[in-house]
C-alpha cells in the first residue's frame, strides 16, 4: 500500500517506495560498496582483510542496504558487489 506517494517496488523481502511522483521521471543512486575481500582491517597486517570476518562485512552490508533503501531510487548501481564463498 502506497497511498498515493509513489510507486513500491519488491526486492526480496524488502518494499521500495519510490519518491518520485511522476511516472515520466526516474532516479539513480551509484554507489561503491567497496568489497569487502579490498577492505583492510588493520593497516599494520595488510593481509587482514574485512572478508575474513562474516560479522564485519555482514553488518556493514546491511547499512548499505538500509541506507540505499532510504535513498528510494529508481535505479540503483552498485560498483565493486561481492558475494563470499559459502
Amino acid at each position: 500500500m502506497n497511498n498515493g506517494k509513489g510507486r513500491v517496488s519488491r526486492i526480496g523481502s524488502y518494499a521500495i517506495t519510490s519518491s518520485i511522483k511522476d511516472p515520466t521521471c526516474i532516479s539513480c543512486t551509484t554507489f561503491n560498496i567497496l568489497a569487502p575481500i579490498y577492505k583492510r582491517l588493520n593497516h599494520e597486517d595488510p593481509s587482514c582483510r574485512e572478508s575474513d570476518v562474516k560479522g564485519y562485512w555482514l553488518e556493514r552490508n546491511q547499512r548499505i542496504l538500509n541506507w540505499l533503501l532510504c535513498e528510494r531510487s529508481s535505479i540503483i548501481c552498485l560498483q565493486e558487489f561481492w558475494v563470499g564463498n559459502e
